[in-house]
Parts: C-alpha cells; sequence; structure tokens
C-alpha cells in the first residue's frame, strides 16, 4: 500500500475495504519493453524548457514529447516546441506567458 492510501485510510470517517490485483510479474516485463524510448533533447530546447516554472515542467515536457511522437519525431528542437505551443496552449494563456503579443 502507498503512503497516499494509507494517509486516506487514516483520515476515513467510516470503514474502508482496500484490494490490490496481486502482483503479475510477466505484466511488469511487458510494462517495462513497451515504453516509449526518450527522446533527445537539443541544447535549446532544454535551455527554453528550463523557463518553465517547476511545478509545471514535468508536464510540459510530456506533453511536448507526446506531441512529437505524434508527428514521428525522435529529438524535441526549438521548432516542435514552438509548434507543440501553438497547439497545445490556448492564445491567452500564450499571452500571458509572453510567448505571443
Amino acid at each position: 500500500m502507498g503512503s497516499n492510501a494509507e494517509n486516506l485510510l487514516r483520515l476515513a470517517p467510516c470503514s474502508v475495504f482496500l484490494a490490490g490485483r496481486g502482483f503479475n510479474p510477466e505484466e511488469v516485463i511487458k510494462t517495462r519493453t513497451d515504453a516509449a524510448p526518450n527522446m533527445e533533447w537539443t541544447e535549446g530546447a532544454i535551455k527554453r524548457l528550463e523557463k518553465v516554472p517547476p511545478f509545471a515542467k514535468n508536464m510540459a515536457k510530456k506533453a511536448i514529447e507526446d506531441y512529437a511522437r505524434e508527428k514521428g519525431q525522435s529529438s524535441i528542437t526549438e521548432k516542435i516546441m514552438d509548434e507543440a505551443t501553438q497547439k497545445l496552449l490556448p492564445p491567452s494563456a500564450r499571452r500571458a506567458m509572453g510567448i505571443e503579443e
């Protein structure tokens, strides 16, 4: 049981039954081999990613990588970041971030 589940159970005002599926090693192996390969990031793209606030950095990185995979790209460039930003962020958010006037 994870710490989040344990804390929720501790705070519950009633009886709670928590059950797991059990451990299946074959499922773990399949998950590891089916995982998406890591994307390469160019120096410029990394510098731009550093400007993203820490609380949103992982979400932004994943969204950009997902966009690149959809486009069949294996590396993240500044051009890919521009395209992803145009597609994923509404105009008001781009203006607020200073990306678009």
